[in-house]
């Protein structure tokens, strides 16, 4: 075709066509039934006025048969004549009239015929008028009536004889008018059937045979997409099977971009990767887990995940946490994190060469051990030398050495502090750090945390309010003072002077929250979601101003956590903050 049909337009020639052509020859033969009913009426017609002239002719025929020569009729009769057969003949002439009105020859002979009754009427009333007048003369009078009628008659005869012929012709005719007609509607139904048929078929046919092929050319398309050949050349057209063609071009060139993207992921990402199946047969990888395994990525593939692991079940490929296992490699000992996640009978292992790590933990212990042993005992005896000599009992110092004296207790303290921190630090990471739980007075746990920061908040000019609630909760009474202790001395850094630090509880049904909010300078935005990381600071020269490492409020965290509650701050930048944690009452 010269110009390219849609689906939609095909489907409506396909069926408009035929039901068009079905539509014009229903028609035709609407029309022939049309005029089969014309025949039959007019041949009712026909007959119809066939009896009525023969009632006619009857009726005149009864009217003159009492009116001979041989014999006087009766006055019954005459009466019969007068109001039976007269009446009846002028309704029957009425009657053709309107018949015959269509017929002008007819309506015409009709005319006249009614004339010729009104006569014989007449003669009638006449007969009747002299009879009555003249008795005596009534032979002569009946004999002259006969004489008059006699001379009608043959009007009335040639007459209705014109009329019989006409309408006889015509009931002669229909007939084979009809049987025509008849033969003729089912030559015009059997070619509709025909034409109909042929015409649905070839369009069919023709429609059918471009819109498979095309159709085949789309799957075509499709089994070589998934095979990975390239596709057939682009259809010519507009209609839905074009579409859908260039559809399918568009879907497997953004597939191949994402499968591209995909392997370069795969191929330059850090993590190892691992496709197995149910049975641990590994069915992908790329370069990393290659290099994690020091295998080429033939050896790979193929290979089971139990030779290149240490499992200690096939409960360790189950999706969940990530665990630690051993790599089986013959020269080094290497250990990997192994994190798992299934689709249906597909699982993926993503794998981090921990090895690394591992040894920095053990570094790390290690220098946690040595700070422990071999710094805080002698940093502990430093500072009670340095009290021996603040008391005086080495001998008075100026007040600069005083001043040095001063400092360098600080200085003790704050290095002091930092070592007990990271050992906190290093015993909650390592699982060491537990909990005493027991039922403690809220308000004597606050007390006592109050009293602690005290001389802090009177050097700094800073008052603390206490309205916390008279409750008992399940808890560690130290580690709950370390917490309160930590947020009342960040507070006090962080107010001006001459300001209020507020502390109170908030009762919930199974809970009970203690906050703790100053005046200060606030933490922004940006921050309070990283605010209880370690090592995390507001501004990175606080820590150079001896405000703290950053680890106190991760201590706080894992502390609350410990107890089952949970630890947060509400803040606004230079308008202050409310640090809180909750804790069970049960």
């Amino acid at each position: 075709m010269k110009f390219s049909l849609t689906l939609k337009q095909k489907a409506f020639i396909l069926v408009g066509l035929p039901l068009t052509c079905e539509l014009l020859f229903i028609t035709y033969l609407f029309h022939l039934l049309n005029e089969t009913e014309l025949e039959v009426q007019k041949q009712w017609h026909s007959r119809a006025v066939v009896d009525c002239c023969n009632g006619i002719m009857t009726d005149v025929y009864n009217s003159r048969g009492n009116f001979t020569s041989k014999g006087v009729p009766e006055p019954a009769q005459i009466r019969q004549i007068e109001n039976q057969i007269v009446p009846s003949l002028l309704k029957r002439v009425e009657k053709l009239l309107e018949l015959v009105e269509d017929k002008p020859e007819e309506y015409q002979a009709a005319v006249a015929l009614r004339s010729v009754c009104h006569e014989d009427i007449q003669i009638l009333l006449d007969l009747k008028k002299n009879i009555i007048e003249d008795p005596l003369q009534t032979r002569a009078h009946i004999k002259k009536c006969s004489a008059r009628l006699g001379s009608t008659t043959n009007t009335v005869n040639q007459t209705i004889g014109f009329i019989l012929e006409s309408e006889r012709r015509i009931d002669d005719a229909s007939p084979l008018i009809q049987a025509t007609i008849r033969d003729q509607s089912r030559r015009v139904l059997w070619l509709a059937v025909v034409v109909n048929v042929i015409l649905a078929c070839a369009l069919a046919a023709y429609f059918n045979k471009g819109s498979a092929q095309r159709l085949n050319r789309v799957v075509d398309n499709t089994r070589r997409m998934k095979e990975g050949r390239p596709f057939n050349p682009p259809m010519k057209g507009s209609d839905e099977i074009a579409a859908l063609d260039e559809a399918l071009r568009r879907a497997a060139s953004s597939i191949d971009t994402a499968r591209r993207k995909e392997r370069f992921l795969l191929d330059n990402m850090p993590v190892s990767i691992l496709g197995i199946d149910e049975h641990g047969v590994i069915q992908s990888a790329n370069p990393a887990a290659a290099g994690l395994f020091e295998r080429s990525m033939d050896q790979l593939l193929d290979a089971n995940i139990s030779d290149l692991v240490e499992l200690t079940g096939s409960s360790c490929l189950i999706p969940g946490t990530a665990k630690e296992f051993r790599v089986n490699l013959p020269d080094r000992e290497c250990w990997a994190e192994l994190l798992v996640r299934e689709f249906e009978s597909f699982r993926l292992l993503a794998m981090i060469d921990i090895s690394e790590r591992l040894a920095i933990q053990r570094l790390r212990r290690q220098f946690v051990a040595m700070v422990s042993h071999d710094l805080r005992t002698p940093l502990t005896a430093v500072q009670a030398s340095l009290e021996l000599i603040a008391s005086g009992i080495f001998g008075q110092l100026s007040e600069n050495g005083t001043q040095q004296l001063v400092r360098a207790d600080r200085s003790l303290e704050r290095l002091i502090k930092l070592i007990n921190d990271l050992l906190d630090s290093e015993r909650i990471e390592s699982g060491a750090f537990v909990v005493d739980k027991r039922w403690v007075s809220l308000s004597m746990v606050v007390d006592r945390a109050i009293e602690s920061v005290r001389v802090i908040a009177a050097n700094a000019s800073i008052t603390i309010t206490n309205k916390v609630a008279d409750l008992s909760c399940f808890a560690d009474e130290d580690r709950v003072i370390q917490v309160i202790v930590n947020l009342l001395s960040n507070a006090i850094k962080f107010s001006p002077s001459g300001s209020t630090i507020l502390i109170e509880t908030q009762t919930k049904t199974d809970a009970v929250k203690i906050k703790v909010v100053d005046q200060g300078r606030g933490v922004p935005r940006a921050m309070l979601p990283q605010i209880f990381e370690k090592f995390m600071q507001v501004e990175k020269s606080d820590s150079r101003r001896g405000q703290g490492f950053g680890l106190g409020l991760s201590i706080c965290k894992s502390i609350v956590e410990q107890h089952g509650g949970e630890i947060g701050v509400d803040s606004e930048e230079g308008r202050g903050s409310t640090f809180w944690f909750s804790l069970p009452l049960q």
